[in-house]
């Protein structure tokens, strides 16, 4: 059945990863804190390397908190637990050692299996609440992405943007009285779409499969149409249509940020219209592998915009 395949890959994870004792010593020090990469380093004094491989091992056990520090996600604390009943057993059988008599010994086995079950079946419990509670994050993701790709496609519908930026006024097509509304426009459905990404990657803590694609989109959205600094310090497309736009105030012409929003909406619009078509396709269901197509999409409109950006820079 699909919840007991669940339920082994769980366990399989946890084992798997609890088998070194660094890994154990990660989980430990994370234990109700958030520490950094550095921070990690130095407690552990291992080199940056092995820490690297260590933290990959540890899989969904841990994850990025909103600080950009790691954490131990939930499963991760469940696997605390699990380690702490475990290491419960050798000292409870030391006492035995120490005290004479047969009853007390069995009496402490006793007391050791009947926590080894209450924690075991704590455990499925709590993996089962997990579960359920992944699904719904699944469900939740699929209308964010959908939400996501509706505004992609309003940002980049002349005629929505027309008809919703200019007040229903029957323009057909971009001119220099309108441009400036309809540039605004499409930044501002561009910040609605960042922020459903946004929403996505926040449903996602636990789902370390997903974290790649769902930041190389964020940063793709952001760093092309929010921000006005590239990450190398240079521009992107909204900085150069606001400093076309600021031209044209300056000198009362708006041909030149008309023809460049033109140009813009015949290389990119459509191409970014169904890259977003194909991310509301990935996580309906959720598919990795289409999901990293998307990433290939995203590769390919960046070229296209950065040769935009500088003949127009």
């Amino acid at each position: 059945m699909p919840g007991e395949k669940i339920e082994e890959e769980t366990y399989s994870l946890i084992f798997r990863s609890l088998k070194h004792p660094i890994r154990r010593k990660i989980l430990r020090i994370l234990v109700d804190k958030e520490l950094g990469f550095s921070q990690i380093l130095d407690i552990l004094s291992i080199d940056s390397g092995h820490l690297s491989y260590h933290i990959e091992n540890l899989g969904d056990l841990v994850r990025h908190s909103v600080n950009g520090k790691y954490e131990l996600s939930s499963i991760g604390v469940a696997a605390v637990n699990l380690m702490s009943g475990v290491e419960d057993v050798p000292q409870l059988l030391a006492l035995t050692g120490k005290v004479r008599g047969k009853k007390i010994r069995s009496v402490l086995m006793g007391a050791v299996l009947v926590i080894l079950i209450i924690s075991a079946t704590f455990n499925i419990y709590y993996f089962n609440s997990l579960q359920a509670s992944l699904k719904k994050n699944r469900d939740a993701s699929s209308y964010l992405a959908r939400d996501l790709h509706i505004s992609v496609f309003r940002a980049t519908n002349i005629a929505y943007l027309l008809r919703m930026y200019r007040g229903g006024l029957g323009e057909t097509e971009p001119n220099e009285d309108n441009i400036e509304a309809l540039i605004g426009g499409v930044f501002n459905e561009m910040e609605y779409a960042w922020s459903f990404l946004y929403g996505l990657r926040d449903l996602h803590p636990e789902l370390s499969e997903y974290e790649k694609p769902l930041y190389v989109f964020d940063e793709f959205i952001f760093r092309t149409f929010i921000t006005f600094e590239s990450h190398g310090g240079g521009p992107t497309v909204r900085s150069v249509l606001d400093n076309l736009l600021a031209e044209a105030h300056t000198f009362g012409n708006y041909s030149i940020p008309l023809t460049a929003f033109k140009e813009l909406a015949q290389t990119s619009f459509q191409k970014i219209n169904e890259w977003s078509s194909e991310v509301v396709e990935s996580f309906f269901p959720l598919n990795r592998t289409r999901l990293d197509n998307t990433v290939n999409m995203v590769e390919e409109l960046q070229g296209i915009l950065d040769q935009w950006i500088e003949k127009y820079s």
